[in-house]
């Protein structure tokens, strides 16, 4: 009879966060290869990534809120998203604008407790459409233009069209002018005249344009940051400084990609810009591109990424080749919401809710973004994220899984017990061997450690972490394994 040597060991499942650019099969355990709707804090899994009812602010008191209404029934949900800025001698006045798929606009008062859906009466679009604020004298407006949209000026309710103007994908305000992308002639950037948003006339004392006439491809976005504005095009970007006079324009050429830059994703964060190019997550500090160590999944049909920042957070909604569970009922652009923290450097995955548009709301002590579904029932509801571990009031079906191998031995391994602190809410824990689920076990909150017996074997093995509570702590568990040798 051969003798059966075993040896024991204590398999320690680390919680340091999301890895998925090495071999699964040579992954340590102190990492996952796919975590869904959990957070990975301190060493803990918590829930602490979600998405709440949307909710306007009291100007002088930020953490007093009172739920936004849900929109009418006819629009047919939200295509886009902008924050209309606007204050004046009867106190703050700021609005959250948003376009609807049939071209209609709707804005709602985010300072005023109560209020209810506005729709402006003249404004119509149904291509999206690029927006932007500006001080007009002393006036609160918002600049609009899209493809079937000529450049349209918003004061208050006021509509007025601005003829002489290029139709824009895409504007910003720099100094004193309004700088924007023109469609159908993107490779275009166009300047109005200085402190004057409805100039577009072309000449040396008032507005103008530049045109490229190298092989960067399309200019797709213009961003003011750090005194310059910045051009992207679809495969780099360039530099403009620009101070009043248009004689004195300097133009730079900064960064070339190799791959596309996706020009929805373009967010500027505090002291840098983010955005998604063919390669990854980059940053871009005003002079230099690195790129930032996200794990993203694989995204498919990214032109349809979109991205915003908040709470030194960059938020990326993209649709990725991810658990089934995860994909939205309905049509949808998007099923995952990356969350990385740029001060943590951490990342986070919101999974299972479509995003068709995120938007920033940053004023006067709010700082939150603004996120429209068009998942099944959620059309007419407008969210905020948030840390709640729960989407639309509903928990979160969360999902964490460890790496899935041999723990560098061929041979049998027979798991004996495993013992790990649920310290909030309710965990189901799964053990996985060759291909199959061998074990199962639900864990409820406890301020001590739990030790169960499991008692199963196979070759390969890894676990799972699954949990239907809004608000979960898991402290890392530990395996007690042997090895037949």
């Amino acid at each position: 009879m051969r003798e059966v040597s075993v040896s024991r060991r204590k398999q320690r499942v680390g919680f340091k966060g999301i890895v998925n650019s090495t071999d699964k099969s040579l992954l340590g355990w102190e990492y996952s290869p796919e975590a869904y709707n959990f957070v990975f804090r301190d060493g803990l899994l918590t829930g602490e990534i979600g998405l709440d009812a949307g909710r306007g602010f009291r100007f002088d008191r930020p953490d007093s809120r009172w739920d936004l209404p849900a929109l009418p029934e006819d629009c047919e949900g939200i295509t886009k998203m902008f924050h209309y800025r606007r204050s004046g001698g009867d106190g703050f006045n700021d609005r959250l604008l948003v376009q609807t798929p049939s071209g209609r606009f709707y804005y709602v008062t985010l300072f005023l407790q109560d209020d209810a859906w506005h729709e402006i009466e003249g404004l119509i679009a149904v291509y999206p459409v690029t927006a932007v604020n500006y001080k007009y004298g002393d006036k609160d407006i918002l600049l609009l233009s899209g493809e079937d949209l000529p450049l349209t000026m918003l004061d208050d309710a006021a509509v007025s069209k601005i003829e002489n103007a290029p139709r824009f994908t895409s504007l910003t305000v720099h100094g004193e002018r309004v700088f924007g992308v023109c469609d159908g002639a993107r490779g275009r950037v166009w300047f109005s005249d200085n402190m004057n948003p409805t100039d577009w006339s072309v000449s040396s004392e008032t507005g103008g344009y530049i045109d490229f006439a190298d092989e960067w491809g399309a200019t797709t976005r213009v961003v003011s940051f750090l005194s310059y504005l910045y051009i992207f095009r679809e495969h780099g970007i360039y530099r403009l400084t620009a101070y009043g006079d248009q004689a004195d324009f300097v133009l730079k050429k900064m960064f070339t990609s190799a791959g596309r830059i996706y020009e929805n994703t373009i967010a500027l964060c505090g002291d840098r810009i983010l955005f998604l190019d063919d390669e990854g997550i980059k940053t871009f500090d005003g002079y230099d591109v690195s790129r930032v160590d996200v794990p993203l999944p694989e995204l498919v049909f990214k032109q349809n990424c979109k991205a915003a920042y908040s709470g030194d957070s960059y938020f990326l909604a993209a649709l990725a080749n991810i658990e089934r569970r995860y994909d939205p009922d309905g049509y949808f652009d998007c099923n995952l919401i990356v969350r990385y923290d740029l001060g943590e450097k951490e990342t986070a995955f919101l999974a299972g809710y479509d995003v068709r548009d995120m938007t920033t709301l940053r004023a006067h002590g709010a700082d939150v973004v603004a996120v429209a579904s068009y998942t099944k029932g959620l059309r007419h509801t407008l969210a905020m994220t948030s840390a709640s571990g729960e989407a639309y009031g509903t928990p979160t079906y969360k999902l964490y899984r460890s790496p899935y191998n041999t723990l560098s031995y061929e041979g049998i391994k027979v798991v004996r017990d495993v013992t790990l602190t649920v310290t909030e809410g309710e965990i189901v824990f799964r053990l996985l061997a060759d291909g199959a689920t061998v074990f199962e076990h639900t864990f409820v909150a406890s301020e001590e450690p739990q030790t169960v017996f499991v008692g199963k074997s196979g070759r390969r093995i890894g676990i799972e972490i699954v949990s239907e509570s809004a608000a979960v702590e898991v402290s890392p568990p530990t395996l007690n394994i042997d090895f037949v040798r």
